[in-house]
């Protein structure tokens, strides 16, 4: 394993902390709300469904790119068991490239989208008047994020060291 491949799966792993850091603060901010509804009523928290679902985005794009890194994306095994080892790693190409294009338009079309709403300081309508581009943001890092992931995919696979085997997400 070279140093580039050990500073991408702690990257991987640091992204895996702040993933379930988002998603047990959104568990732990529906549950208070769930509570707060019911046995507090009248408290008047009108934010907390708001961080909840800009926690659950920005965790879920997250790990879409922990997916990458990984090889755990879906695939259609039968056909990919059909190829021969180079036809694979054609197939490899082919999908590394198509997904460095996608992601790399996701960037730039998410940075377009959080510019207009700093620019126009769109905010969210509860008392905490979140930022909106702080939601909007997590598109474009997600995706860089990917871009890189990919980029090193891409890397291994020139150098001949990345395993054409299907991953999967356990830690």
């Amino acid at each position: 394993m070279t140093t580039l491949d050990a500073f991408f799966d702690g990257f991987d792993r640091v992204l895996g902390w702040i993933t379930a850091g988002l998603l047990a603060v959104a568990y732990a901010l529906s549950v208070y709300g769930v509570f707060e509804r019911y046995v507090i009523a009248g408290s008047g928290t009108d934010w907390i469904m708001e961080v909840v679902v800009f926690g659950m985005v920005w965790a879920i794009l997250l790990s879409v790119a922990r997916i990458e890194h990984r090889r755990a994306h879906i695939r259609m095994d039968i056909v990919w068991r059909g190829f021969s080892e180079r036809g694979q790693i054609r197939a490899e190409y082919v999908a590394l490239l198509l997904g460095l294009g996608f992601s790399l338009l996701l960037v730039w079309s998410g940075w377009l989208v959080v510019q207009d709403a700093i620019r126009w300081d769109e905010r969210t309508d509860s008392s905490l008047r979140l930022p909106f581009w702080i939601y909007y943001v997590s598109l474009s890092t997600a995706f860089g994020v990917h871009v890189l992931f990919v980029l090193h995919r891409l890397s291994k696979l020139m150098r001949g060291t990345l395993s054409l085997e299907h991953g999967d997400l356990s830690d």
